[in-house]
């Protein structure tokens, strides 16, 4: 069913969700490319709609074989980052069904994500953005503003967000230089005792040393800290 890119996105997931037919074929999809995505050794990661590229499977398949899941995807512009996220995430759901998933992306990318989950991925994300219920969806995407402005969460109709590793596996953070220094701040304490983080961005400037010790210290903090102290 086409749709405009105007029509607001609870309405849009609505009307996916509600028609009968758009959700059984949507199932039948998700089953097939679940299937198939169990074949090739890479522990589920293929069961996204679309045919990745040979670039993206080796990504993912280097990351999922990695001892710790803490990467930087530095890929350009329409390069299929959120993809390959997709697909990781999918792996990790396959072998751990309660696996939980916080997505934090510049507000202009909220609606893309939140698409992208349920088209390619076949996962039913929640949006929170401050107000309304938190919903208790295993992937959630995080409107930055909600940990930006924490110390106004008593400002009514406002509810603050934390990002808490306790509750969740997997941390993605989508192009962390468009975000307030607040926010990557916050992102920089919490990450530490994630025990899944990735970061995705078209222009990481590692050649800047701010930047680059900033985007090492959310993956690697341990080795940042001893850096710093030395």
């Amino acid at each position: 069913m086409p749709h405009s890119a105007s029509v607001p996105q609870d309405r849009w997931f609505s009307s996916m969700i509600d028609s009968r037919f758009l959700a059984f074929a949507n199932g039948v999809q998700a089953m097939r490319r679940r299937i198939e995505g169990q074949g090739l050794g890479i522990c589920g990661a293929l069961g996204v709609a679309g045919e990745p590229y040979p670039y993206q499977i080796s990504t993912v398949r280097r990351i999922l074989a990695s001892t710790r899941i803490r990467h930087l995807i530095a890929d350009e512009v329409g390069m299929g980052k959120t993809v390959q996220a997709l697909m990781v995430l999918n792996a990790l759901r396959m072998e751990k069904p309660q696996h939980r998933t916080v997505i934090l992306t510049p507000p202009r990318l909220i609606d893309q994500w939140h698409k992208e989950c349920w088209t390619r991925a076949h996962i039913k994300a929640s949006v929170f953005d401050g107000s309304g219920d938190l919903d208790e969806d295993f992937v959630r995407i995080i409107n930055p503003q909600t940990l930006q402005n924490r110390r106004n969460s008593g400002d009514e109709g406002f509810e603050a967000f934390a990002l808490d590793p306790d509750f969740f596996d997997l941390l993605i953070v989508d192009e962390p230089q468009l975000l307030p220094i607040e926010v990557i701040e916050a992102v920089q304490r919490a990450s530490r005792d994630f025990r899944q983080v990735l970061l995705l961005s078209a222009s990481p400037r590692l050649g800047e040393p701010y930047s680059r010790n900033r985007i090492l210290s959310i993956l690697e903090p341990e080795r940042a800290m001893l850096a710093e102290a030395s």
